[in-house]
């Protein structure tokens, strides 16, 4: 398996209002260094989202830098490259962070008879199984990667003798390189869902949990009912992948659980659109700067390549039933 021996990286430094777009930051695999004040993506991140993170610091004017960096070694190309993810409990893959395709799938069919180790190398079109007994059923990727490490003499031998030409020294190399930092990243969704059931169980069975959540609608409220989370935009519960993300603001803010905010002008308009004409032509454009002059709202939109002020300004009310009306 290749792997390319530099890597694209974005640092983005401490400044202004940095801190209001930490969560789209992260979303976009970026991560904070706190020796060096900075955002950057520690691992290969999506050409997308790459464009996406150079799109939104020059929505809100943010210094920015991209730099091409050297790999010190194979491990850290692997650990760059690589990614193990878990798609079940009994099924994981070991994914290209640039590209998002899975290189390996690695799963398990357990039965009281035994359980059934197979992995699948998808670049290549080879496969091969492995019968064993799984000791740790809540580990099961380390479980597999252990008996695996323990065996391959004898698992490499059996590919051999069915001439399966499946690479095996190569999958256990990535695997022991990137079981690490699944190890770590394992650990903080462990710790959310401690952080989650901590919060469900000290609290009252239904009562409000929070609002102004980033990637939601800054209306939007949420209350706790039985320790599920109900949206007061739809009255209906809200899904798994919608709570985890609830969750995982609440972790990394838990001042705000059950702490009612007011929105302020920045959590109500940027980011939202609004219709304006430039150069003659009727478009929608995302706010990206709002001032407030003696509660005159000054307002700045970015046409895709800076920030452009408008030459009018609105009352909150005003501008908050045209950001509605254009959602």
């Amino acid at each position: 398996m290749q792997t390319k021996h530099s890597i694209t990286r974005l640092f983005i430094p401490k400044q202004g209002k940095i801190y209001n777009f930490k969560e789209e930051l992260l979303g976009f695999g970026l991560e904070w260094d706190s020796k060096k004040n900075h955002y950057y993506n520690k691992y290969e991140i999506t050409q997308s989202n790459i464009e996406d993170v150079i799109w939104l610091c020059k929505k809100n004017e943010f210094l920015y830098e991209v730099k091409e960096e050297k790999y010190k070694n194979f491990e850290e190309s692997i650990e760059g490259l690589y990614s193990i993810v878990k798609l079940t409990d009994v099924t994981f893959a070991i994914k290209n962070r640039k590209n998002s395709k899975f290189i390996y799938l690695i799963s398990l069919y357990t039965s009281v008879e035994g359980d059934m180790i197979n992995v699948i190398d998808n670049e290549n079109g080879k496969h091969f199984s492995y019968k064993t007994k799984l000791e740790d059923y809540k580990n099961n990727i380390f479980s597999v990667f252990t008996i695996l490490n323990e065996r391959k003499e004898q698992i490499n031998k059996n590919i051999q003798n069915e001439n399966l030409k499946f690479k095996l020294e190569n999958f256990m190399s990535i695997m022991s390189i990137l079981m690490n930092e699944h190890a770590k990243k394992d650990d903080v969704y462990g710790n959310i869902n401690k952080f989650k059931f901590y919060t469900i169980n000290k609290m009252p069975e239904s009562c409000f949990l929070c609002n102004c959540i980033k990637g939601f609608l800054p209306e939007t409220s949420f209350s706790l009912h039985k320790g599920k989370i109900k949206s007061s935009l739809t009255q209906n519960y809200i899904g798994q992948a919608l709570e985890q993300k609830v969750w995982k603001f609440l972790y990394y803010h838990n001042d705000r659980v059950g702490v009612e905010k007011k929105p302020n002008l920045h959590d109500l308009f940027v980011g939202s659109r609004i219709p304006v004409t430039l150069n003659g032509f009727e478009t929608k454009l995302p706010i990206n700067h709002i001032d407030s002059n003696y509660g005159n709202l000054e307002v700045s939109v970015f046409d895709g390549n800076k920030s452009v002020k408008l030459n009018r300004t609105f009352n909150q009310d005003e501008l908050w039933k045209i950001v509605v009306a254009n959602r």
